[in-house]
């Protein structure tokens, strides 16, 4: 019989997160005839959910950003289009698989604030009051395991529903680490891993903003394949608590994170879908006859999501055009 809080979120929340990651992966992976990789955005897609927090106090908030793809964003606009709608939920206790997801308490399921993609997650008093929940919870403890020692961490599941009906609806599920008072680690803040310069063919990719100095705007089109480089941000893989060392959330011979990256593009074949954090080079390649006989250019977009093992996640975007044979690689000079 549990009783500590830690029990109570390996054999409740733990789980349910688990059930609950492996159906948002199945649904923002898309399920169909084809037999493309998953790699390659064809359709509408969540790429990950970032918290700027991915562990807070119960009294604290956090700003949730969600990195998606929609085509549109290939029709010459660099941003999701208009008819993508968000909708985000906050469950505290989730009943998992048996009881079909759903919230153990209709005051446990909190709609958050906010219809973009980007909200502020406040679980203060004058916000979602997450204090006033915990007496809530502790009765919970004691209906399903027994137990009246106080809770002192949660693993909530943040849920957001985003699409249209014109490209398709996906559900994309994120934990959150929530520290109650007591909890002996909530000093010790976790923050989100950071990516940099993504290159292709060693020149930098032209950002989500727009095109900068001396970013690459545009290739040869039968230049077919293409290096991908990446660089990791300075301490990406922090130090670990003792209980994600012991939960084997971590590394357990270098006690800090284990970083792992997914690679996404919109046109031709990456040589791998998935790396870690000793192997930040890639490639990518593309169909020699990619570009319709009516266009004298085609927009690539490529993404790369860096996890931290703990919540912790960071997107790096690039755009790049390719162009005609007779046109030459070009970089944007001021």
């Amino acid at each position: 019989m549990a009783t500590r809080m830690p029990t109570l979120t390996r054999r409740v929340l733990a789980t349910t997160v688990s059930g609950l990651a492996l159906f948002g992966l199945f649904q923002t992976a898309g399920c169909g005839d084809n037999f493309d990789p998953k790699s390659l955005l064809n359709s509408y897609r969540v790429i990950g959910i970032q918290a700027d927090k991915p562990a807070l106090p119960a009294d604290g908030s956090t700003q949730v950003r969600v990195f998606d793809f929609d085509p549109a964003s290939l029709q010459g606009a660099r941003t999701t289009s208009a008819s993508v709608k968000y909708a985000w939920h906050l469950c505290l206790y989730s009943l998992g698989s048996a009881g079909e997801y759903k919230c153990a308490a209709e005051q446990l399921d909190l709609l958050v604030p906010g219809d973009g993609p980007e909200v502020t997650l406040d679980l203060g008093p004058n916000g979602l009051d997450l204090p006033g929940k915990v007496p809530i919870l502790q009765a919970l403890a004691a209906q399903f395991l027994g137990t009246t020692t106080p809770i002192t961490r949660l693993s909530a599941v943040l849920e957001l529903t985003s699409g249209s009906p014109e490209i398709g609806e996906v559900k994309t599920v994120k934990n959150l680490t929530i520290f109650l008072p007591g909890d002996p680690e909530a000093d010790k803040p976790n923050h989100n891993p950071t990516l940099t310069n993504l290159r292709v063919n060693g020149n930098p990719v032209c950002p989500k903003a727009g095109v900068t100095e001396g970013c690459a705007v545009a290739w040869p089109a039968e230049s077919t394949t293409l290096d991908l480089t990446i660089e990791l941000g300075d301490n990406a893989a922090e130090v670990c608590t003792p209980s994600d060392l012991a939960a084997r959330r971590c590394d357990t011979e270098t006690g800090r994170e284990s970083l792992f990256l997914t690679w996404y593009t919109t046109e031709g074949k990456l040589k791998f879908g998935n790396t870690n954090q000793q192997t930040l080079e890639n490639m990518v390649s593309l169909p020699a006859d990619l570009l319709n006989p009516d266009e004298t250019v085609h927009p690539v977009r490529l993404f790369v999501a860096l996890r931290d093992g703990r919540g912790g996640l960071d997107v790096a975007e690039g755009y790049f055009s390719l162009t005609r044979p007779l046109k030459k690689a070009s970089s944007h000079r001021k």
